[in-house]
């Protein structure tokens, strides 16, 4: 496993890791040390960040 990028926003970190060399996938570890880990795969970083940001301000929302 590859990690490509750690990013923090919203008080979360979002990790976006290549498993192998054919897709991405993300993980959320928010600031209680939650982790909330998508199943799906993703073709490109940038597919994987989009959905991965996407998220976090999902999570953002829920929690207000």
């Amino acid at each position: 496993m590859t990690i490509e990028i750690l990013l923090g926003l919203d008080n979360c970190t979002l990790m976006i890791y290549r498993p192998s060399k054919n897709d991405y996938h993300f993980s959320i570890v928010n600031t209680l040390g939650q982790i909330y880990t998508c199943n799906s795969s993703f073709p490109t970083l940038s597919s994987a960040k989009l959905m991965g940001t996407s998220a976090i301000k999902r999570l953002a929302v829920e929690r207000d």
